[in-house]
């Protein structure tokens, strides 16, 4: 089974970014245990990566895998919408 590809783009080591990776966490183990790979950059460490991945504002989350990639920008606390606008349903 191919697995889902998640990275998560944060500014800074904030309250908020850290409250945002914390979310993302729970989530990826909650929702889609051993069905996706994740990671987080920061960009404020790392803005070549975010310049190269075409993120512009942040908390992002990017599904890269499978194709094609698909975006959402902001609250991360419903996983049901995070589910639904990057097509994340698991398979049954």
């Amino acid at each position: 089974m191919n697995k889902f590809v998640l990275k998560l783009y944060i500014a800074g080591s904030t309250p908020h970014s850290q409250r945002v990776a914390d979310h993302f966490h729970r989530f990826c183990e909650h929702e889609l245990p051993n069905q996706c790979e994740y990671s987080i950059v920061d960009v404020l460490e790392h803005p070549e990566v975010a310049e190269q991945d075409g993120v512009l504002a942040t908390p992002a989350l990017v599904r890269w895998f499978p194709p094609p990639a698909r975006r959402i920008i902001g609250d991360f606390c419903n996983p049901y919408r995070v589910l639904d606008e990057l097509r994340l349903w698991p398979a049954r």
